[in-house]
């Protein structure tokens, strides 16, 4: 059967997608993986764009879902076992050519929308951390592709994760991981923007963040919160605009400064009233400063909104020089 054929068939059929035109698919595997793999994009393009949250298996009967989905995995699970030969030292997979790296990421990119079953997803996961051990290597690139270009499969792999989460509860672990790795690669707009998304999914919008009776977790505590606006102190000045707007996003996760008042009062000794008062200004506002920030960002500027921003702007430069900015 002609590919082009079922090029042809795929766009013109639309979301009606039938079986046979699957299974015709699934016969292409053993020998046009890289057609399959063009074919499944346009697939998941369109189910993207017109029909949010459907996935593979409810358009295919389940041997040729099976089919497909095992195609993926084991591509998957091939990619984890290369790249960790890679870190140990083997010659023969010590350049990665970027056409392969292309068809790695348009396996990420389908994975989320052909996998259905949530356990699965942990293969992302697998992938995440092998990355994230070859990017260990002290070398400007490695296995003949810049470092950057790693960082961005990373950041790939994380979106991707996060499409699959669909509802299923995030257990705390994969809260450290993703902050981990967000601190660890800050300079990469992809790692951010997906870690960003993860705790918007995980935890509610940001403008949500702050309720009084939230429980944060314990990497998003008010210690870690000093810790983290010092990690990423370079990126809120970055010229990137997705990495400065996506580290904004992610700060505002962390629990407002304001949170210590209570432990200050505690531990005052021999300060006065006054003093407490102006430190719990300056920590009360410190967080807030953010939250402008992002806000300022979101905005697109008219001329509705110029006003607005303009006022946000003048409460942080009033607020400078009162000692209210930390």
């Amino acid at each position: 059967m002609s590919i082009w054929y079922v090029i042809w068939f795929v766009f013109w059929d639309g979301l009606h997608l039938s079986d046979w035109n699957f299974s015709a698919l699934s016969d292409l595997i053993e020998t046009s993986k890289e057609e399959v793999l063009f074919l499944l994009l346009s697939f998941c393009e369109i189910m993207e764009a017109k029909v949010q949250g459907s996935n593979f298996s409810d358009s295919t009967s389940g041997e040729v879902s099976s089919k497909i989905q095992s195609f993926l995995q084991e591509a998957i699970c091939y990619w984890i076992g290369a790249i960790n030969d890679i870190v140990h030292g083997d010659s023969s997979c010590s350049h990665i050519h970027e056409t392969e790296l292309a068809l790695l990421c348009g396996m990420i990119s389908c994975y989320p929308r052909m996998i259905d079953n949530p356990e699965m997803s942990s293969y992302l996961i697998d992938l995440i951390d092998a990355l994230d051990r070859l990017l260990m290597i002290e070398a400007v690139s490695v296995a003949g592709l810049p470092k950057q270009t790693w960082k961005s499969v990373i950041g790939a792999a994380l979106s991707s994760y996060n499409k699959s989460l669909n509802g299923k509860e995030s257990q705390p672990e994969e809260t450290s991981k993703f902050l981990y790795l967000a601190k660890r690669y800050t300079s990469s707009a992809q790692v951010l923007s997906a870690v960003a998304d993860y705790l918007d999914i995980v935890y509610g919008p940001t403008v949500e963040a702050h309720s009084s009776n939230r429980k944060y977790h314990p990497e998003l505590s008010v210690e870690k919160a000093v810790d983290a606006v010092m990690i990423f102190a370079d990126n809120l000045r970055h010229c990137n605009k997705g990495i400065h707007f996506s580290t904004l996003r992610i700060l505002c996760h962390y629990e407002p400064l304001s949170s210590v008042d209570s432990t200050n009062d505690q531990a005052v000794g021999k300060k006065t009233k006054s003093e407490v008062a102006q430190g719990s200004r300056v920590d009360s506002q410190g967080m807030n400063v953010l939250q402008l920030l992002l806000s300022i960002e979101e905005t697109s500027l008219s001329i509705s909104t110029s006003r607005k921003v303009i006022l946000w702007i003048s409460r942080i430069q009033m607020g400078l020089p009162a000692g209210r900015v930390p």
